[in-house]
């Protein structure tokens, strides 16, 4: 099952099947041809999808034939989408006059109506990465263009988190700091948290640490970061959890565009199994981008109605924006404090038309004494009430099942295959 609402990432060097919910499209260019409005609607809303945020495509129509046509005498694309509303072996009579133009490199995915095993098999035989039967999802066509460029033995993608606060002073740094260390904890398995607040970042705070290598220099070496460079910058906080946090002094402004921030999120997803983002209260490129980008994003609010509106702002914005991801987790934050009026997370419910995730208490003695301390909730037996709360969050976010995500299907997925023999 493709999972749009939970994932587990799978362990380092894990099976296919595991790595099936990861697509994550690479830097490749992809022409489209098209024969139907639907098809072309699907090509075009899949390619702007967080998924192929790297990839570059263009669509239109006319099938194999415009396609043959448009590389007579120019170099063919990475990958050629071509749509065909032929039925049976007659596509390959479309596909003959597409094969003589199509340099050696250049990867193919048909198209069309026809539900035939023997058509798929005979296609993939000679070359044709995948079938896909329409009418086709925009998940579908990501899936398929992800299948073809996945390497066996490559290391699957990281799992990305973003929090944000929706104002400031909710306790947005705090949650992302512990949800980091629990995901850490539960999974056993490599995570980083990443402060992308570049002036006043509190990560270094939070875990005591001195740091020498920051945020920044990740981000203006970001041309030449590749996963090995990354770790050398990284401080190992534990054995599962490392830190990339801001700088300790206000120094002048690193590049945080969205080319640095989603080239930065693309190394961390390759050196570690999660990444989690401490995101700043700030509507920025980069921010946006971290939000757009990551598979699970967590927005935290106090009970309050700035809390209340710009909650409803950005959670609009990222319906709009991440039209085939889970909708954001809610954290309503400090609750209960003494004589403050107090919007019920019931009526942010209602409002939002969302639930509420979690709800966790004003507990200033708990969260004070951790931050002086420089230490963790999970490390604390007076934050219990905090962590029993947080535990089953973590574990939610890491591996809740969404019943109403399916996986993608090529012919082979319709007809029930595994793999077309």
């Amino acid at each position: 099952m493709v999972d749009t609402d939970g994932f587990d990432a799978p362990a380092r060097g894990g099976s296919a099947s595991e790595r099936e919910h990861d697509m994550i499209v690479p830097r490749v260019s992809i022409e489209a041809f098209c024969m139907t409005p639907e098809f072309a609607s699907a090509v075009q809303t899949a390619s702007q999808d967080r998924r192929m945020a790297k990839a570059k495509a263009s669509v239109g129509m006319g099938g194999a034939a415009a396609a043959a046509k448009r590389f007579a005498n120019v170099a063919t694309p990475n990958l050629i989408i071509v749509e065909s509303e032929a039925t049976g072996f007659t596509v390959f009579e479309e596909l003959e006059s597409l094969a003589s133009v199509c340099d050696e490199d250049t990867k193919v995915i048909v198209a069309g109506p026809s539900n035939d095993v023997t058509l798929y098999r005979e296609l993939i035989r000679q070359g044709v990465c995948e079938y896909l039967v329409t009418p086709t999802s925009p998940l579908q066509l990501i899936e398929a263009i992800s299948t073809a460029y996945e390497d066996p033995e490559a290391r699957p993608a990281g799992k990305t988190i973003t929090v944000f606060g929706v104002r400031g002073g909710v306790g947005a740094s705090v949650l992302s700091h512990n949800l980091a260390e629990l995901i850490a904890s539960q999974s056993e398995r490599e995570t980083i948290l990443i402060d992308l607040d570049l002036e006043f970042g509190t990560v270094a705070l939070d875990f005591n640490l001195d740091a020498k290598n920051t945020v920044t220099d990740a981000l203006s070496a970001i041309d030449g970061l590749d996963d090995v460079k990354l770790k050398r910058l990284l401080f190992q906080h534990t054995e599962y959890l490392n830190l990339l946090p801001s700088p300790a002094v206000t120094q002048p402004r690193a590049e945080a565009t969205e080319g640095h921030v989603l080239g930065l999120i693309d190394v961390a997803r390759s050196a570690a199994d999660y990444v989690v983002i401490d995101a700043p209260s700030q509507w920025t490129e980069g921010v946006r981008c971290a939000l757009r980008q990551s598979e699970k994003v967590v927005l935290v609010a106090a009970p309050d109605l700035t809390s209340l509106r710009n909650l409803k702002a950005v959670h609009d914005w990222l319906s709009a924006e991440r039209k085939h991801d889970a909708a954001p987790k809610i954290v309503l934050n400090m609750v209960g404090e003494p004589k403050r009026p107090e919007i019920a997370a019931a009526e942010f419910a209602e409002i939002m038309g969302a639930p509420v995730d979690l709800i966790l208490p004003h507990d200033p003695a708990v969260f004070g004494a951790a931050q002086n301390d420089g230490t963790s909730l999970i490390s604390m037996p007076t934050a219990r009430r905090i962590t029993e709360k947080l535990e089953p969050f973590v574990a939610a976010l890491r591996g809740m099942e969404d019943k109403t995500a399916k996986k993608s299907k090529g012919l082979a997925a319709w007809l029930g295959l595994g793999a077309a023999s």
